[in-house]
């Protein structure tokens, strides 16, 4: 129920569920308080120069007002000095980063990205590097079920098989486990009681349906516990992976007795993010733990470098080895990409919906359009730069400004004006941002 929602008609009964600050619209504005009270270091910057900013000009207006005093009369003296406070213009200074920055962060917010501090958007001003975490990410996190290989021998039907994949899933919080447990459903299977659960964190997981002790995982799996394929299993493997299905193998008393085909659905807008992506001048990383033929083939697709069988501590590697060259972003979802971002100098967290306060994020993304990736990242880019002007106008006036008044080529009304004049051409240049991307 919307706040703000008449009910016109019958009754209903409505659960509150949270209240206050625990909305979210309450965390929302706890986020981008947070995010306006941190300080880039770009900010520190110009704030220190702004504190030896005014001290030099009382200087220079004292040195102004004894060299025209002696050199003219006291009266020139006096309206040169006046001339050379008038002029100076720390407010431009004091402003031209701040503003810019929190006009940056309420743009983004504006289209349901919030970022933790200002640092973080200076540094996305300057990656050049983005890994993005394949499941749930770039694809859909919901994949289709495309076929059931039994090994053979095996006196299984292909549904016996899934619901003993299914019931020893439902305990998994993966994506595909989701989507496993959903075919299964949709076949009308009761899934089985379960016993012993234990996750290998990249591999797969274990555990005890009835009478039998479930190995159920990729194929990394298979080679920590030294298991073989069977010509036919093997055979129907490299066929579905090198058309880029995703392959879940499974195991009991020593061999592997099936696997599960699934294919997972890209996000619709996933190729033309790459696209524009490219046109920034971004090199673009897959991370994914399926095979290098499945990866290979997704790679293809959006045309971008994919990196294949990767351990959750894999992809940390990866990530510290490539922030040698830069900042790099981490895209992700959040939840079982969580220590490779934390670990990139900016993670984002992609549907996060009432959860905008994942930890492991620097950048949460309420909805799951990718294409808000290249827009956050062009704003950063467009904010950074406003940022530079802003500073390069304001240090251009003020040695100009205050050389003019030091040499007498400039009345006391005159420069009043003059400075007015810099700090709303400063705000004006800043509020630009309000409008970018609209």
């Amino acid at each position: 129920v919307y706040a703000g929602a008449v009910n016109v008609d019958g009754s209903f009964i409505m659960q509150v569920t949270h209240v206050g600050e625990d909305r979210v619209m309450g965390k929302l504005v706890r986020l981008l308080d947070e995010a306006r009270l941190h300080r880039a270091p770009i900010e520190r910057l110009a704030d220190r120069v702004a504190g030896y900013f005014v001290p030099a000009v009382f200087v220079l207006a004292l040195t102004a007002f004894g060299y025209w005093s002696w050199q003219v009369s006291f009266e020139q003296g006096l309206l040169n000095s006046l001339a050379v406070v008038l002029i100076a213009c720390p407010c431009a200074l004091g402003i031209a980063t701040p503003l810019t920055i929190w006009i940056g962060l309420g743009r983004a917010a504006q289209r349901g990205i919030l970022i933790r501090d200002s640092l973080t958007l200076e540094k996305l001003s300057r990656v050049r590097q983005l890994f993005f975490d394949k499941t749930g990410t770039l694809t859909t996190g919901h994949s289709e079920l495309s076929e059931i290989v039994l090994a053979d021998g095996e006196n299984l039907h292909p549904w016996q098989l899934l619901q003993l994949v299914a019931s020893l899933e439902q305990a998994s919080e993966h994506p595909l486990a989701r989507s496993i447990c959903a075919a299964a459903q949709q076949q009308g299977l009761t899934l089985l009681p379960i016993a012993q659960f234990h996750n290998r964190p990249g591999q797969g997981i274990t555990g005890a349906v009835g009478d039998k002790q479930l190995l159920i995982g990729n194929w990394r799996l298979l080679q920590q516990d030294a298991l073989a394929l069977a010509p036919v299993l093997q055979t129907r493997r490299v066929q579905l992976e090198n058309s880029g299905h995703t392959l879940v193998f499974v195991a009991w008393a020593g061999q592997v007795r099936g696997l599960l085909a699934l294919r997972e659905t890209l996000r619709p807008s996933a190729a033309s993010t790459m696209h524009t992506l490219h046109q920034l001048g971004l090199a673009i990383h897959v991370l994914t733990g399926d095979s290098r033929a499945a990866a290979a083939a997704l790679a293809k697709r959006l045309n971008v470098t994919a990196l294949a069988e990767l351990l959750p501590t894999d992809k940390v590697a990866e990530i510290a080895q490539a922030e040698a060259n830069g900042p790099v972003a981490m895209i992700g979802d959040g939840l079982n990409d969580a220590p490779a971002l934390a670990r990139a100098s900016v993670g984002v967290a992609l549907g996060c919906g009432a959860d905008v306060t994942r930890e492991a994020a620097d950048v949460s993304l309420l909805g799951v359009d990718l294409q808000q990736i290249p827009w956050l990242l062009a704003l950063a880019r467009r904010t950074h730069r406003t940022i530079q002007w802003n500073l390069l106008w304001a240090f251009l006036y003020n040695v100009i400004g205050i050389g003019l008044a030091l040499a007498g080529r400039l009345h006391p009304l005159l420069a009043a004006a003059a400075m007015i004049l810099s700090s709303a051409l400063v705000v004006g240049n800043t509020l630009r941002l309000r409008r970018f991307g609209a």
